[in-house]
């Protein structure tokens, strides 16, 4: 198994309960009266990586550099839900079907696929995923990517990546 797809995919999943704690606890924090938020910490999240803000911008685009080509995308940083405070992941999204985050080290998109049917999940994914960058099909291509399906959602993949759909993997799952 791809001891690096199992990691992102469970950094995935921790990021996603932090955050909905974080949620929790902001909800129900005292705060300035009328404005329904209040102060709140964010406990630890349990591999002992909390999440910040994600920084302030400086452009509204990005370019990333690959071995066909530079891809210039939107700045994810602007919408990203989460960056970890070693700033090596940023959590692009996170719903209930998908999450897609980039991680820095090596400049790669990792896309879980949290829901069934996948194929449903992958195509609302991989959709998301190019109207977030503002990219074409093809320079997604360009990008390293792989999708996933974690064993809770699907024992079916069990420690298999894809390539997004149109650039070469299969075209169901």
């Amino acid at each position: 198994m791809n001891k690096k797809v199992i990691v992102i995919g469970a950094m995935i999943i921790v990021v996603a309960i932090a955050f909905v704690v974080f949620f929790l606890l902001q909800r129900n924090a005292p705060g300035t009266p009328g404005t329904g938020m209040g102060t709140g910490t964010l406990p630890p999240a349990s591999t002992g990586t909390p999440i910040v803000v994600p920084p302030a911008p400086t452009s509204t685009s990005i370019v990333l550099g690959t071995s066909q080509g530079s891809v210039t995308m939107n700045n994810f940083y602007l919408t990203a839900q989460a960056i970890t405070q070693d700033k090596e992941a940023v959590i692009l999204t996170n719903t209930g079907d998908y999450a897609i985050s980039y991680y820095v080290p090596d400049s790669s998109f990792s896309i879980a696929l949290l829901s069934t049917p996948l194929n449903a999940a992958r195509q609302a994914a991989e959709s998301a995923f190019l109207s977030k960058l503002g990219i074409s099909q093809q320079d997604a291509c360009k990008l390293t990517v792989t999708e996933g399906v974690p064993i809770g959602v699907s024992d079916q993949y069990p420690g298999e990546s894809f390539p997004l759909s149109f650039c070469g993997g299969p075209a169901t799952l």
